[in-house]
């Protein structure tokens, strides 16, 4: 090329020094006379790969933008630094670095304030360019010695890498490590690799001589190359910016002369890009910095204004760098010193100048006085480059996030997006993964198998708007590396088979090996090599390679001159052999072991090991694996066991069915022979444990739990042996485990030692090792809710740094006990306790906190709950919100104890937790409406803080089972007081519990017990906790809280189908101002709307927990979740074990099963059965009342193993029968005093006032309390209604004997004979001394009374009754009482029920108001006088039958 002999001629620049063996080498090599071109066979204008992110910063800037128009002074010669600088530049960590030209120094201003200073030698003077890269190295340019040297953070010496004959008075490394100079007398830009023992200086701009061509420079200033490897090059004398592309050395002018823009430029010295690539000028003549791009031409700083005027002001810049935060520092060659000119917030307008505009004009708008800073945002899990990525498997999910520190006293929102790019060329090309990925959480979960191995960079833009607006970006660098692959010989990798002499044996790794990265085995890229050996404990032999040679020592029995195996694979692959019957002698056990070998990557190798014990039968393969894939991770011939964990295997038959005639499971532990390394087994004893090991002993599934290994940590082996025994052979196999060992050797802190809620505690660990990689650390406290077994997730990260905010402590001093987990690749955790910490309350922050809450549209502080609520760091959130909750529950509960105290009924505003104590307040309480109006302000105030929390939390992504444990422990406490919970935050929250559901429920298969287990109990405290909420004011059971759809507006199509609300507006509005009224029926309306939504959500959510909880319940295993919220039982159980069960919930809630059942399933079938109590029943979708309010909900469900319910039905004369407990806060109301001078006649009930729904029957009790305890008495009733055939009594007597522990008699009618009655009348009539010795034979043998039997009331009495019911929910949501019948062991506090079949169930209770007629004037209407007279006929004809 001409340019090179140009070069020669104009500029003679020649040497590069190799940084390896010290010699020198030419820049340009030989020309070629004849034709002016380079011989040289190195130069190439490929473009290099991307390898390290940039190390400039292009923050993202608006369109309208603009920056303060005074300069803050950072440096100068007048300051107490001495400085005079004449380069200086901003690192990726925001570090200012100077040029001190007249201290020979360099300086280092730190984000943090610090101050570093770098001497340089006295022979490295007039630095006039240096460039520091992102891994720290620094180059800096000596114009006397014409070379450039680097300076590296691992070293304190400077090596010099580029000698030239001028000085760069520009210098810049790519994306590629490729260093530019700009050699301004030269008029020429070079480049050179950094990368490699040898580079070559090649020229990338410029001929070396003065010219305005498109090749040509004159006297350029400042560089920039961008990651498409375009260099820009100020060229001063020519007032002009041109553009190079990648090897092209003719340039394109994109600003000043000959440009398609129309502004003119006076020497630019320097140029940069922002994010969106528009071109920030340093217009050094004109004294300003302007901005091209695809927005047009803008002024930014220096426009208006007289310049060197002040030392605030632009005065002949040189050169201008942009910080993270969009920030623009500028070096001043007049005033020999360095700006920083501040990007303004929100300043759109704001000092804004149009260059086409003559005279220029300003418009100002006042600033916004709010400090507001921009995000710090810090990535976890740690720091990563190009160079050294994080590392990551590709059979893993794994997640890199972001936590932001905000300090800002006014609204913002921050705004989340995250972009991946493929590193295999340069980091531009974005990645093809999964679009239902959330790339707009602080939190990026990337599933596996997503990305294909490679690296990748991970780009983070946070954008934080509101009345401050600011850009933050951050990369992380990932690779993604091979897993490794499981070879299986047989399915599922059984450790042990049994094979019969002369049945064929088929191993077939091809089939049942495991690549754990990819979806399926790929058999066709493996090669296949086998080896096998008889298995003697006391003489083993080496392996042997199987190959077609006769007589391997394996195939010792054959006598021909077969080679006892052949290749059964269909491609000739050998991924799956056959080892012929009759070569493996029986009564002998022979090893093969499996060498499989990668053709695409000869590094990727595996083994598989089998045990063959051949009998002289014919038995079939049995196969044996874990329930929970991740619990058995192989280990050559062993599986990987945790001791902290239960281990669920289950078992199934390979090849054609035989009659099975029984299965059982034996247990063994191994010892390793030291002098052989043979493991020898023995049977292990089992029964010398008081406690139960094991589960399922006779099943296909067997279950071993935890304390097997936490009883024998010195057992190192263990293997568990399944036998099937067929009518004519028995087949044995068995899986192999060693226990996998927890991290080792390390320790973990947590600082500071005491502190508030607010304060930000960190915990490190330090030192931890595992052979199979540490996957995370967590954070646990003892349980917030009293159960001192259970504990709390409070944060967790996969980095040994973690931060959060604890709850208060208990006791006098405030302690928190809290438990760290470290936790390998394997799951395998090793627990460790730290030093108990002081917490105690902080009341002004939280104060504050809830006015801000409170007044979001008016924030004029900081609070440090805000800012680690909003920090987008997921641990940090979760334990704020866990920490915050705990103390507003606190709070609601003395509110609560306050208003009751104060005289409001406890089951008007709260719902007893399952297994509170009863409560024992009076039986009688004073209502105070002032009270309940302060009560309703306080849960309305608390309601918005709870709104509040319940949105910071359900925003966050779900991660991992680590994710749903930690969030579902904040959802459990933010709902647990229901009565704070709207409809707003009842219906987010029971969509957050359903997706942590759903989320569970997709990892079911590979999470251990325990942690589905706690799981599952946060879940359930959460969903129930919310469905409470929904129901109590529905129910009569608390306050219909302020919610913003309270204000919506309901469409009349809404109206149209709900015949029940039309008709309870109407009837409303008679007594009622119309607006208010239709107000009240909007908030109805929406809250059975929301209850109804939150019901199906509950519905699936439990569904979904009892499938992720089942695959772990074994058979005669039984888990129990006992929450304030939720009472569970769940076993697994045969069909004919279900006959004559009783189920426990509580002492006072059993249920007992019939002996007799019908369910169309084999009787050794194995169900599971769920039975659940809930705190309050729902209301059901219809809105008559079912006066279900004071009870509980009971469920009973059976489910197969494919997760269908199991019909079931039972007969009546053999139901089901329960007890449905009420609320702990019921209280009963004193007996009625009864006053016989008053000479009434007859007790009247009108049943239609307490039965709304015909399909809700209701059974009635009384209690009478004698004055004189020695009376007995004759009870005598009648229906209006025909009284039912199937009833021949309507009479009986009430005898001293009978009496409770209250001397109360008591009478019941079960709801068949109420069932379709309107009222009922009846009285009472005492019997004679002389005969109230016979009344027990009157009421059980219906003796017929004497004529002076009876006799007119003695004794005032006094009386109470209460109606009863048992109702069932049907698939429509509506509560239905057919099929069930209430018992008589129904009290004031549960209810006796019987059923037909299963289902969710409640019941009624309600005291009934009787009235008491004693003349014709106290009946209301005619039609009540003629049942009185009716009835009065008929009872007295009944007295005269009884004494006939």
């Amino acid at each position: 090329m001409r340019l090179f002999f140009n070069a020669l001629r104009c500029f003679n620049i020649i040497w590069l020094l190799n940084n390896i063996n010290g010699q020198t080498t030419s820049i340009l090599n030989p020309i070629d006379s004849s034709s002016g071109t380079s011989m040289s066979k190195n130069v190439s204008f490929v473009k290099p790969e991307v390898k390290q992110s940039s190390s400039v910063h292009k923050p993202i800037i608006s369109s309208c933008e603009s920056w303060n128009t005074s300069g803050i002074i950072i440096a100068n010669s007048s300051t107490n630094n001495s400085t005079s600088p004449f380069s200086a530049f901003v690192d990726m960590n925001n570090t200012l670095y100077v040029i001190d030209k007249i201290s020979n120094t360099m300086r280092a201003w730190l984000k943090t304030g610090n101050e570093l200073k770098l001497t340089l030698k006295n022979n490295d003077t007039l630095s006039t360019a240096f460039f520091v890269t992102n891994h720290g190295n620094i180059f800096i340019n000596n114009d006397n010695h014409s070379h450039v040297k680097r300076w590296t953070s691992a070293s304190n010496y400077p090596m010099i890498i580029m000698y030239i004959n001028r000085g760069c008075n520009s210098l810049f490394v790519d994306v590629g490590n490729s260093l530019y100079c700009s050699i301004n007398d030269g008029h020429l830009v070079v480049r050179m690799h950094l990368d490699g023992n040898y580079s070559q200086i090649l020229p990338a701009a410029g001929t070396g001589c003065i010219g305005l061509t498109a090749m040509m420079l004159n006297h350029q200033s400042g560089i920039y190359v961008n990651t498409n490897f375009d260099l820009y090059v100020a060229d001063t004398r020519n007032d002009r910016i041109q553009r190079f592309g990648y090897g092209d050395l003719s340039g394109t002018t994109v600003a000043g002369k000959s440009s398609a823009s129309s502004v003119a430029l006076n020497n630019p010295t320097s140029v940069m890009l922002d994010a969106d690539d528009r071109l920030y000028i340093v217009d050094h003549g004109n004294q300003r910095i302007i901005r091209i791009g695809h927005d047009g031409i803008r002024c930014l700083i220096g426009c208006s204004t007289k310049q060197c005027a002040s030392s605030d002001q632009l005065c002949h810049p040189l050169t201008a760098m942009f910080d993270a935060h969009g920030n623009i520092f500028v070096i001043n060659q007049q005033q020999n010193g360095i700006q920083k000119y501040s990007l303004l917030i929100n300043s759109c307008e704001e000092t804004t100048v149009d260059l086409k505009a003559e005279p220029p004009t300003t418009t100002t708008k006042p600033f916004s006085t709010h400090s507001c800073a921009q995000p710090n945002v810090v990535l976890f899990p740690g720091q990563s480059s190009y160079n050294s990525p994080l590392q990551f498997r590709r059979s893993q999910d794994f997640y890199v996030g972001a936590s932001f520190k905000v300090k800002c006293d006014t609204l913002f929102t921050i705004q989340i997006k995250w972009n991946i790019f493929n590193c295999t060329m340069n980091c531009s090309v974005p990645a093809n993964i999964d679009p239902s990925i959330d790339k707009t959480t602080s939190e990026l979960m990337i599933p596996a198998r997503t990305l294909t191995y490679g690296l990748y960079e991970l780009i983070l833009t946070v954008t934080m708007t509101g009345k401050h607006y600011s850009v933050t970006k951050q990369s992380v660098f990932v690779k993604i590396n091979p897993t490794g692959t499981t070879a299986n010989l047989v399915p599922y990798g059984t450790s042990v088979i049994t094979s019969g002499e002369e049945r064929n044996l088929v191993l077939d790794p091809g089939t049942h090996s495991i690549d754990l990265d990819e979806n399926s085995f790929n058999a066709s890229d493996w090669t296949y090599s086998y080896q096998c050996r008889v298995y003697d404990t006391k003489n083993l032999k080496p392996l042997t390679t199987i190959d077609n040679s006769i007589g391997h020592p394996c195939f010792f029995n054959r006598k021909d001159k077969h080679p006892g195996w052949q290749d059964s694979s269909t491609d000739g692959s050998l991924s799956s052999i056959t080892i012929l019957s009759g070569s493996l002698k029986a009564d002998h056990t022979f090893q093969f072991v499996v060498y499989i070998t990668n053709l695409r990557n000869a590094t990727l190798r595996a083994l598989g090991y089998l045990l063959v014990k051949v009998e002289i039968t014919r038995p079939s393969m049995i196969a044996v694996a874990c329930v929970i894939s991740s619990m058995c991770s192989p280990n050559q011939e062993y599986q990987y066991i945790n001791p902290s964990t239960q281990v669920a295997l289950f078992s199934e038959y390979v090849g054609q069915s035989h009659t099975l005639s029984s299965i059982s499971w034996t247990i063994h532990q191994g010892q390793n022979d030291s002098s052989t390394n043979i493991v020898r087994w023995s049977r292990f004893n089992h029964l010398s444990s008081s406690q139960k090991l094991f589960y399922g002993m006779n099943t296909s599934n067997f279950t071993a739990i935890n304390t097997l290994f936490l009883q024998n940590p010195e057992i190192i082996y263990w293997r568990f042996e399944v036998t099937y025994t067929f009518s004519n052979e028995a087949s044995m196999s068995a899986l192999n485990f060693i226990i996998n060992q927890p991290p080792q050797n390390g320790s973990c802190s947590i600082t500071p030692p005491n502190g508030t809620i607010t304060t930000v505690f960190t915990v490190n660990c330090s030192d931890w090792h595992d052979d199979d990689e540490i996957k995370d650390y967590s954070v646990y406290v003892k349980s917030l809710t009293g159960n001192s077994s259970e504990q709390i997730m409070l944060a967790f990260k996969p980095a040994s740094h973690i931060e959060l905010q604890l709850p208060v402590g208990t006791g006098p001093h405030s302690f928190l006990n809290l438990t760290v987990q470290i936790r390998d690749r394997l799951n395998c955790a090793r627990e460790v306790q730290l030093k108990p910490v002081a917490v105690t309350a902080d009341s002004a922050a939280i104060d504050t906190f809830m006015n801000i809450v409170q007044n979001l549209d008016n924030i004029n502080t900081s609070s440090p709950i805000i800012e680690a609520l909003t920090s987008g760091d997921q641990s940090l959130v979760g334990s704020v919100v866990t920490s915050l909750a705990q103390e507003f529950n606190k709070k609601s509960k003395q509110d609560l104890e306050n208003a009751i105290a104060d005289g409001t009924d406890a089951t008007s505003i709260s719902i007893s937790p399952l297994g509170s104590q009863r409560s024992s307040n009076s039986s009688s309480v004073t209502k105070n409406n002032t009270t309940v109006i302060d009560y309703a302000e306080r849960l309305n105030t608390l309601a918005g803080v709870r709104d509040y929390l319940m949105k910071c939390t359900a925003s966050l992504a779900i991660l991992n089972v680590n994710s749903v444990k930690l969030l579902a422990a904040s959802l459990a406490q933010v709902t647990q007081t229901t009565n704070e919970l709207t409809r707003t935050s009842s219906l987010l929250g029971a969509q957050k519990c359903h997706q942590l559901a759903v989320e569970l429920h997709k990892r079911a298969r590979t999470t251990p017990y325990e942690d589905a287990r706690s799981a599952v109990v946060q879940i359930s405290h959460c969903i129930n906790n919310i469905v409470t909420a929904v129901n109590a004011p529905l129910q009569q059971r608390g306050v219909f809280l302020n919610d913003s759809s309270t204000h919506e507006n309901i469409g009349s199509d809404e109206y149209e189908d709900d015949l029940e609300l039309n008709d309870l507006i109407l009837n409303s509005i008679k007594d009622g101002d119309e607006e208010s009224v239709k107000t009240s029926i909007r908030t109805l309306y929406y809250q059975r709307k929301t209850a109804n939504q939150v019901a199906e959500l509950a519905r699936t959510t439990l569904s979904l927990l009892t499938s992720s909880l089942k695959i772990h319940v074994n058979v005669e295993q039984q888990l129990q979740v006992n929450s304030p919220s939720l009472l569970m039982s769940l076993e697994t159980i045969t069909v004919d074990s279900l006959a004559g069960k009783l189920i426990q919930l509580t002492d006072n809630a059993p249920i007992y099963m019939p002996k007799n059942i019908q369910i169309n399933l084999p009787k050794d079938t194995s169900v599971s059965l769920r039975a659940t109590i809930q705190p309050l029943a729902p209301i059901g979708t219809s809105t008559s009342h079912a006066n279900s309010n004071m009870s509980t909900a009971m469920s009973l469900t059976l489910f197969q193993s494919n997760n269908v319910e199991v019909p079931f039905t039972t007969s009546s004369d053999q139901p089901i029968e329960f007890f449905i407990p009420r609320d702990q806060n019921l209280l009963i109301p004193p007996l009625i005093a009864q006053n016989i001078t008053s000479n009434f006649t007859f007790h009247y009930i009108d049943l239609n006032k307490y039965v709304t729904n015909s399909n809700l029957t209701v059974s009635l009790h009384f209690e009478v309390q004698p004055m004189d305890l020695n009376l007995s008495y004759l009870f005598i009733y009648r229906f209006e209604q025909s009284y039912p055939t199937s009833v021949n009594r309507r009479w009986s007597t009430l005898c001293p004997l009978n009496v409770t522990n209250e001397n109360i008699h008591t009478y019941f009618l079960d709801n068949r004979q109420t069932a379709g009655q309107q009222s009922l009348i009846f009285r009472f009539e005492e019997l004679n001394r002389t005969d109230f010795q016979q009344c027990e034979q009157y009421r059980t043998k219906q003796n017929t009374f004497t004529s002076n039997a009876l006799k007119n009331l003695t004794s005032d009495y006094k009386l109470r009754i209460y109606s009863s019911g048992c109702y069932y929910l049907d698939k429509h949501n509506n509560w239905q009482s057919d099929g069930l019948w209430v018992g008589p062991l129904t009290d004031h506090y549960r209810t006796q029920c019987y059923s037909t079949h299963l289902t969710t169930f409640t019941s009624h209770f309600r005291m009934l108001s009787f009235g008491n007629y004693w003349k014709e004037g106290a009946f209301y209407n005619r039609r009540n006088l003629t049942l009185f007279n009716e009835t009065k006929t008929t009872l007295d004809q009944t007295w005269a039958n009884c004494s006939s």
